[in-house]
């Protein structure tokens, strides 16, 4: 517990000064007794306030990727999104990405084919303005051995590092998870642009078959199911996502 300089540092909130800044007190201090005012003591900057101010007074803290504060505060969003924002989800929301998690991770099938697959992949969904998703989104799966590790919506930073990405435009991946398209023949189309070896993702095309079946089995609502006043509501929850979380 830091000590404070005196009870009306302590009251504002301010931390304890360092020894210039203190020195720089003194001197303020002892100057304003002689005109009869007060001296404040310089305030400091916390981490605390690494903060970003939304409409109607709400403030968040911004985090950054590959933190223990960003998983910690990713997982209680998902969990509190998974609380309270009824069934179907929308593609690519926090909590239809934590579904697709859950139940790839209970896929003894998956399990089975994708016993040798090494990699990280990313599904690229490309931005589409005029459908509520304003910039691209990255999920991405960390995939090993079988396991699924973990799904998470990430920075695009991050996620164009994958060992794997796989970039479609939305209403592509709107046909994908309703069944209407198969991934792997969608690649072979151009439909869905690879980076990493089609050759590794041929041999282990069950398992990359799967995932996309697993996905089929989600409730799924897609944007452009939605009406024009639930977009802008799903775009502004977008915007303070990517405020706090870089995605």
């Amino acid at each position: 517990m830091p000590r404070w300089k005196n009870a009306a540092v302590a009251s504002s909130g301010r931390h304890r000064l360092s020894t210039e800044e203190e020195g720089k007190w003194d001197g303020l201090r002892e100057k304003n007794k002689l005109k009869g005012g007060i001296a404040h003591a310089p305030r400091r900057t916390t981490s605390h306030e690494n903060c970003v101010i939304f409409k109607g007074g709400r403030a968040k803290m911004t985090y950054a990727y590959g933190t223990a504060e960003w998983e910690k505060a990713y997982l209680e969003m998902v969990e509190k999104r998974l609380a309270t924002v009824a069934r179907p989800y929308i593609l690519g929301s926090p909590e239809w990405v934590a579904t697709y998690e859950k139940m790839i991770q209970e896929s003894q099938e998956y399990k089975e084919a994708a016993k040798g697959w090494e990699g990280t992949v990313v599904i690229h969904i490309m931005a589409n303005p005029a459908l509520g998703l304003p910039e691209d989104s990255y999920l991405l799966l960390d995939l090993w051995h079988g396991e699924c590790r973990s799904v998470r919506l990430v920075p695009r930073e991050v996620g164009v590092k994958a060992d794997y990405i796989l970039s479609g435009e939305l209403e592509r991946w709107e046909a994908v998870t309703s069944g209407a398209l198969n991934v792997t023949k969608a690649m072979m189309q151009g439909k869905i642009k690879l980076k990493g070896s089609l050759a590794k993702i041929v041999r282990y095309v069950k398992a990359s078959t799967l995932l996309t079946e697993i996905a089929t089995h989600i409730e799924t609502r897609h944007l452009s199911q939605l009406s024009d006043e639930e977009r802008e509501q799903y775009r502004k929850e977008l915007n303070e996502l990517k405020a706090e979380f870089g995605f």
